[in-house]
């Protein structure tokens, strides 16, 4: 569980990311950083859709393919999850 503090980091942090993209939407590390954000706050479905676009931008992160295969295993799907881990597997960590 969170403390209000750690929650209020959080929360300035997606902002921060989030308008920082308005400027730089194609900066991978800042799609991640928003997915690592809103999975720590715990609104899954924003971190699955930010991660994903981490990937789409670049495939070769294998610390993106490790945190959403990780919150894929922490949803339940078990197959996509296993994928990014395999995907991870094969990549250099950064």
């Amino acid at each position: 569980m969170l403390d209000a503090l750690r929650r209020e980091q959080l929360r300035a942090a997606v902002r921060q990311h989030v308008q920082a993209l308005r400027f730089d939407p194609d900066n991978s590390d800042l799609w991640h950083r928003l997915g690592d954000a809103l999975a720590e706050l715990g609104d899954r479905a924003g971190a699955l859709t930010a991660l994903r676009n981490a990937l789409l931008l670049d495939a070769g992160r294998a610390d993106t393919q490790l945190a959403l295969g990780k919150l894929l295993f922490d949803c339940g799907q078990l197959e996509h999850a296993l994928a990014c881990f395999a995907r991870a597997s094969g990549i250099r960590l950064r």
